[in-house]
């Protein structure tokens, strides 16, 4: 799997079906600059596809800030991919996951998974 192009936290490959993964590669997000340069980044890449699946990678992330979190919830009420799957597979991953989800609930299908096969399959019920 070759790097499809790399945001300040994260790598992200394509994975079959046309699934963007995204590998997030911090453990710890205080910085909501970062987070608007990723969704920058990456909104450029979407832009090219005709469907929008995410997978998201982010069991490493064990600390994420309030700002970082309204941040997402913030940018993905104006840019709504088909659907994200949040892959968390650590209980305090998890957590943080949920509480993404819960700041605001967003208008497209959005779960959380611990198994990446499973996730996969979700994302492809959704082209």
């Amino acid at each position: 799997m070759n790097t499809l192009y790399t945001t300040p936290i994260a790598d992200v490959v394509r994975l079959d079906g046309g699934i963007l993964k995204e590998n997030w590669t911090v453990t710890k997000l205080y910085d909501a600059q970062l987070v608007k340069d990723h969704l920058k980044i990456s909104q450029e890449w979407q832009k090219k596809e005709e469907q929008v699946l995410i997978l998201v990678e982010g069991s490493g992330v064990n600390t994420m800030a309030k700002a970082c979190r309204d941040t997402l919830a913030s940018h993905y009420d104006n840019n709504e991919p088909n659907a994200i799957a949040l892959l968390l597979r650590s209980a305090l991953s998890r957590v943080i996951g949920t509480l993404l989800i819960a700041v605001k609930r967003p208008k497209f299908p959005m779960k959380l998974f611990s198994d990446e096969q499973k996730a996969i399959n979700w994302l492809l019920t959704h082209k």
